[in-house]
């Protein structure tokens, strides 16, 4: 294989050739070297294919009406492991979530607030520290981050009736429209702890990238479903949202569903200490063509984290 400059080299004598033929040397003979660059749109065709594919996978994904689960949370805060879940449902056609507030942990060791919480502006005086500074979570189990072009915000709601009984015309379906958020590149091919080969992807965002959060991507090469990402940030309050996380699939009659999201770096709540080794869980998962009238009932203040 000639090097760098071997091939120079002979680029040199073919740029030559007509002084040595003997011939007349034109202004149209000698043309300027390119400068060397690399659309992203042809950088990796190979990983723009895939992603494509994996796009249109997961818009032809069928989700049942409603899913129950439980989101719990489990992290280290100093010396001590803290854990809570929380029941939650899913209307899957409209991107609607509503989550009980209060976790059965809190429920079975109430807790007596200290401190008011006054506040003077900015400034907070003698504030309360909950044992747990993360709160209540309300999360889609169905989250795509915006890979599939039919997905739309998924919606935290504080009444529970509101989900079953939704005024909103469902989403029947979207045309896949190509539009160019990310340039792709494969990185390579792995095998995945369950056996299945899977193409891992890198992404760089061409534009918003705060909005644009995906930057890795494990895909199912055989059928195109994504198993696992790697995001830039998550979820819709600091400090959770100023980590990487990574988000692994479990896959449901060829859906995805959440399975984990683990924080890639300790997270720091300001006054209430770092919490190392956050993970969330989805767990407890049923899928329903109806939502029983228990289930119906309850109205919360609104979840402290939901998806971004």
């Amino acid at each position: 294989m000639p090097t760098r400059r071997a091939a120079g080299v002979v680029a040199a004598i073919l740029a030559l050739t007509p002084f040595l033929a003997g011939g007349t040397v034109r202004a149209q003979d000698v043309s300027p070297t390119p400068a060397a660059s690399v659309s992203p749109a042809t950088a990796d065709p190979e990983g723009e294919r895939i992603f494509e594919a994996a796009r249109r996978a997961w818009n032809g994904s069928n989700y049942p009406r409603y899913t129950t689960y439980t989101v719990g949370v489990r992290y280290q805060k100093g010396s001590r492991w803290i854990t809570r879940h929380y029941a939650t449902y899913e209307d899957m056609r409209r991107n609607l979530v509503f989550a009980r507030v209060f976790s059965p942990e809190e429920e079975a060791n109430p807790k007596t607030p200290h401190g008011i919480n006054l506040s003077i502006g900015p400034i907070v005086i003698n504030p309360d520290h909950p044992e747990d500074p993360i709160g209540p979570l309300a999360l889609g189990i169905n989250q795509d981050y915006g890979i599939s072009p039919a997905s739309s915000p998924i919606k935290a709601l504080n009444d529970a009736e509101d989900v079953a009984n939704a005024s909103e015309l469902p989403v029947i379906g979207h045309t896949l429209t190509k539009v160019r958020d990310y340039d792709v590149r494969l990185i390579g091919t792995e095998t995945a702890p369950d056996g299945a080969v899977v193409d891992h992807l890198g992404l760089t965002p061409l534009h918003d990238p705060k909005r644009l959060k995906l930057r890795e991507m494990w895909v199912d090469a055989k059928t195109y479903v994504v198993r696992s990402l790697l995001l830039a940030s998550n979820f819709n309050g600091s400090p959770l949202s100023g980590v990487s996380w990574r988000v692994d699939y479990r896959i449901v009659d060829g859906a995805p569903y959440l399975d984990t999201e683990t924080a890639q770096a300790p997270v720091t709540y300001r006054g209430q200490g770092t919490l190392r080794d956050v993970t969330i869980a989805f767990t407890d998962v049923n899928e329903l063509a109806h939502l029983p009238w228990s289930m119906q009932v309850g109205i919360h203040p609104g979840a402290w984290i939901t998806d971004p």
